[in-house]
């Protein structure tokens, strides 16, 4: 999230817009809220949508961890229904009518590189306590 806070304000500034109006949802809004804290010069008006500013439970690490190292040696299709309840919650997972969205998503975490998202989720740098 720090890199690609930075990577955000870098293009604010490179483009010359700021101050912007950033609009972050999910993973977005965490990006606006590190730039909203770090780097409030170049945000007009942060909209952060669906998301939170409370940390993780550490009590999910260990399956967060379980999860990544499933995906790094065996890509995503075994994980991706946890991935999936753990990213749309409850009520989507369960909702008949929702079943096509679902398989759109499905589809799209398939598709997601085996190694970058790992990467992504679990950074080597972070700290294991």
């Amino acid at each position: 999230m720090d890199t690609v806070a930075a990577d955000a304000a870098a293009l604010i500034e490179r483009l010359g817009v700021a101050p912007v109006h950033f609009v972050g949802l999910s993973m977005g809004g965490f990006v606006g809220l590190r730039l909203a804290i770090r780097r409030p010069e170049l945000l007009r008006s942060p909209v952060l949508i669906d998301i939170s500013a409370t940390p993780e439970s550490p009590d999910h690490r260990p399956r967060y961890r379980l999860l990544n190292l499933v995906t790094r040696w065996f890509g995503l299709r075994p994980a991706a229904g946890r991935v999936t309840r753990i990213l749309c919650g409850w009520t989507f997972v369960a909702d008949p009518a929702r079943a096509a969205e679902r398989a759109e998503w499905r589809a799209r975490l398939l598709a997601l590189d085996r190694t970058g998202t790992p990467r992504a989720v679990w950074p080597s740098n972070t700290p294991t306590a």
